[in-house]
């Protein structure tokens, strides 16, 4: 099996993206709220406050790796037919 330069970009790109991600995620999520015991367990506000921020964001993150996942694997069909001459 060949390997050209488009098909290693293909690979790579990807990875690239989940890696800036993760990373992303680590340094703004993991280290905010979990790293930092006083803001996360302090009063009650606070913990409400991460605990909400939290389940907010996974769920955005779900949807932004389900999307960029959905964008690589599944065909993206035809134009309309009304825009074919």
């Amino acid at each position: 099996m060949e390997l050209n330069k488009k098909k290693i970009m293909g690979i790579l790109y990807p990875i690239a993206i989940f890696a800036f991600i993760g990373f992303c995620y680590f340094a703004l999520i993991v280290c905010t709220f979990y790293l930092n015991h006083h803001h996360m367990f302090g009063s009650a506000f606070n913990t409400a406050y991460s605990v909400i921020t939290l389940i907010i964001f996974h769920v955005v993150f779900v949807c932004i790796i389900y999307c960029f996942v959905s964008a690589i694997v599944k065909n993206p069909g035809q134009p309309p037919k009304f825009w074919v001459n």
